[in-house]
């Protein structure tokens, strides 16, 4: 994480992604606030259509998660297979980060496309 507040942004692309997907995967709540006071886009897609927000679903990243929304996340947005955060939250079963994203707007119907991989 280092890379990222020393500014080398391209060393983090090229290491695993961008710093916000790999911030938010660890849990890295100090890094995310510091991308996105210096503009950093947080409903970036990756190739699968997963946000950051789905990374912090995933991960049970609680914290990273109500930073994300404070910062405008869209708590709706589906990745390729059609699944939302809230679904990946509750699949995963992390209650705390399934209330955030109701009190945030996330609705409940998904219809799911089981025929693409991720």
């Amino acid at each position: 994480m280092g890379a990222a507040f020393g500014g080398h942004l391209e060393v983090m692309q090229w290491l695993r992604g961008t710093p916000l997907f790999t911030s938010a995967q660890h849990g890295h709540e100090a890094v995310v606030r510091a991308l996105i006071k210096v503009g950093v886009d947080v409903n970036q897609l990756k190739e699968n259509g997963m946000t950051p927000l789905h990374v912090t679903a995933v991960n049970g990243r609680e914290t990273v998660a109500r930073v994300l929304i404070e910062a405008g996340v869209e708590v709706n947005e589906t990745e390729i297979r059609g699944t939302t955060a809230l679904f990946i939250a509750a699949q995963h079963t992390y209650p705390a980060i399934v209330k955030m994203l109701r009190d945030a707007g996330a609705v409940l119907d998904v219809t799911l496309d089981v025929t693409k991989e991720t």
